[in-house]
Formats: structure tokens, C-alpha cells, sequence
């Protein structure tokens, strides 16, 4: 960013509220943070409904990238630390298939279109794994050298009968939680495809339990969602299933599908636009190296947040691993207009790794978001980066409680 009327040694300093990711006892405050596919309306940058993310906004996404991303490079300890309210570890506490039983979710195979990649005018996506050499078939649909296994994780059962085999509506469905208590289930159902052989995840329909439970009739109360509610716990508990110990910090990339989500297309249009294009465009579409203000906004995003929380909540099994570059692109001959987002992922080079800022003898020095690894938040809640045109852009981070 230019400022030609500003003197060399003249600072601006631009205020953006920005979150500390939190931990608390009340988990319904991230349900959304991971957004939700089919929520935002249909269309997108193909069809111009949606405009520009304005510099407010912008600025706030981009403010959340950087932070997921400065977490991804501090230890576990730090990590944990760094979020609202502090915490030992930034380690999510949800493992094993004993977690979806115990909230009320359901799992299956994903039937039909839905979990076939293959098709070339429904999903969209097998140009780009064609060209990147990943497999693209479906491992349980008989297609040979098929790596995927496709899920649709539900809070509620497809096939619930009564005792005279009636079938039960969702809207009638009821689970025990850990603690005893008869809660009703919320409808919320998310679908991915794991591809642990080549490191891919794919999202492709995301209703988070808050906002299906809006839509139950009557509508379910809070005190009823489950406490496992948000997407990246159940995509990595998909993922810990499929993997052994060994295996399981082969992640390179995660896919969102059929973009809806508007605050995300939004943000999408506006790094194409940065480009000097009008529209998203087919496969390779335009890349955002991690060190641009695209890259991070769309991190921020509330479709690109569920992968930043997947990573920096699994580091004793993933590894620290951090964003390389996100994609934009349409897909192939697709019924789902929306755009699809990849994004990338590479191991935090030792030498970036934060050093011990209670060492004297080992200075924090800057990362390549120029967030100061010694400390990654000031005494005074805020984050400051300086770039080479004099701007000083200062962030005040604020939690929800």
C-alpha cells in the first residue's frame, strides 16, 4: 500500500478488530467460525452476485489469517497461551469414534454423486487433481487406484424407526448426552472426502449443528447443540480414523467445494479482482503465495478457517505444518455454481521456528507475516506489523465471551 503524502518517517496506524481464537466452557461461540456451504445464498463470482469485500472486512479476515497462521508456527505450549482464555495446549480434546456417539453424530458412507469425484458435472474437481497426479475416484466404488473415502457425518440418524418400524423424522430425534441429559439432535451434517495416500481433504457440504438447529422445527435450543460441533473436529476425526499414528502428518492439501458461504465469496472476488479479473476462472485459477494480503484474508475466511483450526489443534500428530498458498478456480462442467478454494500446506522450516523469548541469548526475531514470534500478542492486546511503505498497522484483538 502507497501513501505518497505521507513523510518517510511518518507512521499511519490502522485500527482492525481482530479475535484471539478461544477455549472456553461454552464451545457454541466457533460453531460458525468454520462457516457453512448452502447457507449463503446460490451463485457467486460467476454470476456477479456477489461484490467486493469492502477494506473494513477485508482487513479483518486478513487480521485472522495471519493470526491462524502465526499459531501454526509456535509450539503447542505457545500456542495454547496465546489463546482467550490461556490454556496449557491449543490440542483439541476430541479423539476417537467414542466423541461422535457420545454428541449424537452419525456417519455413512456418502451415496451416489455425492461422494464421486469422477463425475465430471457435479463436483467439478478432477481437472485440478488430474494435474496436481492425486487420485480422484472413490476407494468403495469399486474404480481402480481409487485412494478417497467420502462420509456424511449427520446429528441425527438417517434410518431411526420407532418400535413399529416407523420411520422417525430428525425433528422427533433424541440423544443422550456424556452427562445423562436427553437432548434432541439439531440436523447439522457436514460432508467430506479423505484421501490419505496423496494428503487430501475435501469439504462439500458444511451445515454447522447452530445453524440447522434453526431450522428444526421447533427450533432446538441451545442448551441442547453438542458440544462437538465444529467442522475441523469432524474432519479430523475422519482423518485420525483413516490414518495410522505414522501416516498421519501426510497433509498437503484441503479442498472447499461449491462455495456458497457469501462473506467467503466475497473475500474470493476481491483477490480475483486484485488481479485485474472480473470472474473466477477454470482450473489453475490464480494462486496467493502465503506472504500476500489474499492468501491470509482467505484463511480468515469462514471457509478457510476450519483447515487453520485442523492444523494448529493437532500438532503432536500433524506436526507443525503452515499454509503455503491458497487457489481460487471453477470447476469442470459443474451443476454447483460456486467457486472452490484450495489451500496448501508445507512443514514451518526449523529455522522459522519461534525461539525462547525468556532466552536473552535467543531474540524472537520476525515472521513472514511480521508478527514478532517472541511475543506473539503485546502486553496490551494488540499486534503491529510495519511494511515497507510506512505503514504501521495496529491490531486490537477482542474475544467473544
Amino acid at each position: 500500500m502507497r501513501l505518497s503524502l505521507v513523510a518517510p518517517w511518518a507512521a499511519l496506524v490502522a485500527f482492525v478488530t481482530c479475535e484471539i481464537p478461544h477455549q472456553n466452557p461454552d464451545p457454541f461461540n466457533m460453531t460458525l467460525i468454520n462457516g457453512t456451504l448452502g447457507d449463503g445464498g446460490s451463485g457467486g463470482p460467476l454470476d456477479s452476485d456477489w461484490p467486493p469485500l469492502d477494506d473494513t472486512r477485508w482487513n479483518q479476515l486478513k487480521c485472522k489469517g495471519e493470526m491462524f497462521q502465526h499459531l501454526m508456527t509456535l509450539s503447542d505450549e505457545k500456542c495454547g497461551k496465546a489463546l482467550d482464555p490461556p490454556r496449557d495446549s491449543c490440542v483439541s480434546q476430541w479423539s476417537g469414534e467414542d466423541s461422535l456417539k457420545a454428541w449424537g453424530w452419525d456417519y455413512f458412507d456418502a451415496p451416489g454423486v455425492n461422494g464421486d469425484l469422477s463425475n465430471t458435472e457435479y463436483w467439478g474437481l478432477r481437472p485440478a487433481l488430474r494435474a496436481l497426479g492425486l487420485s480422484y475416484k472413490a476407494m468403495k466404488r469399486h474404480q481402480e487406484g481409487g485412494n478417497f473415502i467420502f462420509w456424511w457425518h449427520t446429528h441425527y440418524d438417517l434410518w431411526a424407526k420407532n418400535e413399529k418400524g416407523e420411520k422417525i423424522g430428525k425433528n422427533h430425534q433424541t440423544y443422550v448426552g456424556t452427562d445423562g441429559k436427553t437432548r434432541r439432535v439439531t440436523g447439522g451434517e457436514y460432508l467430506h472426502g479423505w484421501n490419505p495416500t496423496d494428503g487430501v481433504i475435501t469439504a462439500m457440504n458444511l451445515l454447522s449443528p447452530a445453524k440447522a438447529a434453526e431450522r428444526m422445527k421447533p427450533p432446538v435450543p441451545q442448551s441442547d447443540w453438542p458440544a462437538l460441533a465444529r467442522q475441523s473436529d469432524l474432519m479430523y476425526l475422519g482423518w485420525e480414523d483413516l490414518t495410522d499414528d505414522q501416516d498421519r502428518d501426510n497433509i498437503k492439501h484441503f479442498f472447499v467445494l461449491s462455495i456458497e458461504n457469501e462473506l467467503t465469496g466475497m473475500a474470493i472476488v476481491r483477490a480475483v479482482r486484485g488481479r485485474k479479473k472480473e470472474f473466477v476462472t477454470d482450473w489453475p485459477g490464480d494462486l496467493f503465495d502465503k506472504d500476500t494480503d489474499e492468501a491470509m484474508a482467505l484463511l480468515g475466511s469462514p471457509l478457510g478457517r476450519a483447515f487453520a483450526h485442523f492444523l494448529f489443534q493437532h500438532k503432536p500428530t500433524l506436526g507443525h505444518l503452515r499454509v503455503k498458498d491458497v487457489r481460487v478456480f471453477i470447476g469442470e462442467k459443474i451443476l454447483h455454481e460456486g467457486p472452490i478454494l484450495m489451500i496448501s500446506v508445507e512443514p514451518v522450516p526449523k529455522e522459522e521456528e519461534p525461539k525462547n523469548p525468556d532466552d536473552p541469548d535467543k531474540p524472537g526475531k520476525r515472521s513472514e507475516m511480521g508478527l514478532a514470534q517472541s511475543s506473539p500478542f503485546g502486553s496490551n492486546g494488540t499486534l503491529s506489523q510495519i511494511n515497507d511503505s510506512n505503514f504501521v498497522r495496529t491490531y486490537f484483538i477482542r474475544s467473544k465471551l
